[in-house]
């Protein structure tokens, strides 16, 4: 209900104004406002629409005609509609309607790609390489992106900044490529992407860059791609390592850095950063620890479980130190880690002795649990304890009945001695011959 239906309402209540003339001034209200706010939402879709007439123009234009166009006419057809459609844009945006002023960023945002263009031809035009032309065509868009960030700061031309970042990456990789192999180009593109995109998430920590959200979302985005391809080529460069397991190392420290650097707020949004990171850093401890289990060559499945075991503790360690964020699902991480490292590690057919990994994992998640009054530790525990208790029962008896009966016998000897535990109470500094209510009311609100 809005605010004039409840002036209206309590206006009736108190008998100021009758039932009719109360709806009749509602309907009133609801329909200038209807029409008031229906203006902007035309004048934006008219904007829009002329946008997309006048590139459809321009790429009709182009299609038939290019071949037989002179030189400065192939530049002049991208170049004078970019420069008109910034100039309409500038209009839209100073007129103070907001669905206008949006048009108007929509206006720069298709500019920036005609002008963009037209470079490229021109450098295409002059003579140079078609490589020369692209880094051309790459520096004035960064350039152009940014100038038009600088005047009209709006989500659209943010993105219109992250594309300009994108295509110089691509096009300075496409121009040193041919002194470059395969595994270098990609470690090029990389240290690219991760300088600019870097620095875009320094600029948005320093409150220099907005909006905010979205250039915080898209520097993450950038970091990510960067960070990618350089563990990629990095990976492809080291014959001597399979390449899992450089892949996988690179992973993990790109995905430990972001997830200091959202903690430390060098990053935003801290959240968005946190949860890739710790994707990336999971992605990077399956691989590594295939990829080491690989070389090694023997109890390939124990070899990999213990590597998952310590990225896991790694990982927790750091997230209970304060080092990590977001910490619910940090734990979530950290726990599948261990929890997944500890199933691999004590497979029937590997070592008798990592059988124990299991139950020291339970003890620690447990004691933890207990420090840290975390349930998802306790609930970690308790998986690991059960595959410490099934896997030995499931190696060293063959009886399938004998082993569910053990099986059985474990667990009801369990539920007495917490029942026991439950009963005597032990921690409470002394023994009670009958349950306690006061203890059973702290039990009952734990």
């Amino acid at each position: 209900m809005s605010s004039l239906d409840q002036m209206l309402l309590r206006w009736k209540d108190e008998g100021l104004l009758d039932e009719a003339i109360c709806l009749r001034l509602a309907e009133y209200e609801r329909g200038r406002r209807g029409v008031t706010a229906a203006r902007p939402v035309l004048i934006e879709l008219l904007s829009y629409l002329a946008l997309v007439l006048a590139i459809a123009g321009v790429v009709l234009l182009v299609g038939v005609n290019w071949e037989h166009m002179t030189p400065s006419a192939r530049v002049a057809v991208l170049a004078v509609p970019g420069l008109l459609i910034l100039a309409a844009g500038r209009f839209l945006f100073v007129s103070g309607v907001p669905g206008l002023r949006r048009g108007g960023s929509m206006s720069w945002l298709l500019s920036l790609v005609l002008l963009t263009s037209s470079v490229g031809v021109a450098g295409s035009e002059l003579g140079a390489n078609a490589e020369t032309a692209g880094l051309a065509a790459g520096g004035a868009a960064l350039v152009l992106a940014s100038v038009l960030w600088l005047l009209n700061r709006t989500d659209l031309q943010v993105f219109g900044l992250a594309g300009a970042s994108l295509t110089l990456s691509i096009v300075a990789t496409v121009y040193w490529a041919a002194s470059l192999s395969d595994s270098n180009i990609l470690i090029l593109f990389g240290v690219l992407m991760l300088y600019q995109f870097v620095g875009g998430a320094a600029l948005v920590r320093l409150g220099f860059m907005r909006p905010k959200v979205t250039a915080g979302v898209l520097s993450v985005l950038g970091i990510a791609g960067g960070a990618s391809a350089f563990s990629v080529g990095l990976s492809s460069k080291f014959s001597d390592f399979d390449a899992e397991t450089v892949g996988g190392a690179s992973f993990m420290v790109f995905g430990l850095w972001g997830l200091v650097g959202a903690r430390l707020r060098v990053l935003a949004p801290e959240l968005l950063v946190g949860l890739l990171s710790q994707l990336g850093y999971s992605f990077g401890a399956v691989n590594l620890a295939v990829g080491i289990a690989g070389e090694i060559g023997h109890s390939e499945a124990t070899i990999a479980g213990a590597v998952l075991i310590i990225a896991g503790t790694t990982l927790i360690a750091l997230t209970e130190v304060g080092v990590c964020a977001p910490r619910a699902s940090a734990r979530v991480v950290g726990a599948a880690g261990l929890l997944a490292g500890a199933s691999a590690a004590s497979v029937p057919d590997g070592p008798v002795a990592a059988e124990a990994l299991p139950l020291l994992l339970a003890v620690a998640l447990a004691t933890l649990s207990l420090n840290r009054r975390s349930f998802l530790y306790m609930a970690a525990g308790v998986v690991a304890a059960f595959i410490g208790l099934v896997v030995p029962v499931a190696r060293h008896v063959e009886d399938p009945t004998v082993a569910a009966l053990l099986l059985i016998a474990i667990g009801l000897t369990m539920l007495a001695v917490l029942a026991l535990l439950a009963r005597y109470q032990p921690w409470s500094g002394s023994l009670r011959s009958g349950p306690s209510t006061v203890g059973h009311n702290r039990l009952g609100s734990a």
